[in-house]
């Protein structure tokens, strides 16, 4: 149906049917599944009920979120379409796989537009989120020898120790607390 009508919205079901009885369109955006590295890809559903499905529906979306298009995922184009007799269509979600130690990312949609003037979002935005796969180095710091006295040759030693690859330098920044003073009582570290 073609033309522009009021909705008579029904809260049960997706679906929107005018006061003249015919559909008018309703467009909306879900996740389905997240992304996780290496190669696991999240999905974006775009859906519509209703309106002329003999049509093809094009909708455009913005892309945000915490994620970097190009860097930490396959950069999205901003634009899908549902093809005509059709009701979705699933975009992916694909995690670019990297050696970098990070927190849940996540990407973010939001429907601004589509081709049907008279289509209503009703679900403008979804987030897929991309798990990280790789493991942090941890550093542990251990006295190995807690019994230091100012007599010479009785150093105390502290023994900094790293998980991980030891393929790339790793800096690791100590700080120090105590009753002894750092250059004074010892050595400057």
């Amino acid at each position: 149906a073609k033309g522009y009508c009021v909705p008579a919205f029904n809260p049960l079901s997706l679906g929107c049917t005018c006061a003249a009885g015919a559909s008018l369109a309703q467009v909306g955006v879900t996740a389905n599944g997240n992304a996780a590295e290496p190669n696991i890809p999240g999905r974006l559903v775009f859906a519509r009920t209703g309106g002329d499905t003999s049509q093809a529906l094009q909708i455009t979306y913005s892309i945000g979120g915490t994620a970097t298009p190009g860097v930490d995922y396959i950069t999205l184009t901003g634009s899908v379409t549902i093809p005509a007799t059709g009701n979705e269509i699933t975009v992916p979600v694909t995690p670019i796989d990297d050696t970098i130690v990070e927190a849940t990312e996540r990407v973010n949609v939001t429907i601004i537009g589509t081709s049907d003037p008279n289509a209503t979002i009703t679900f403008p935005t979804a987030q897929v989120d991309i798990l990280d796969d790789d493991a942090g180095v941890v550093v542990t710091v251990g006295a190995t020898d807690a019994s230091a006295s100012e007599t010479a040759g009785n150093n105390g030693l502290f023994t900094l120790s790293r998980s991980g690859s030891p393929a790339s330098p790793l800096i690791v920044n100590v700080s120090m607390t105590g009753t002894a003073t750092n250059g004074t009582d010892y050595q400057t570290i």
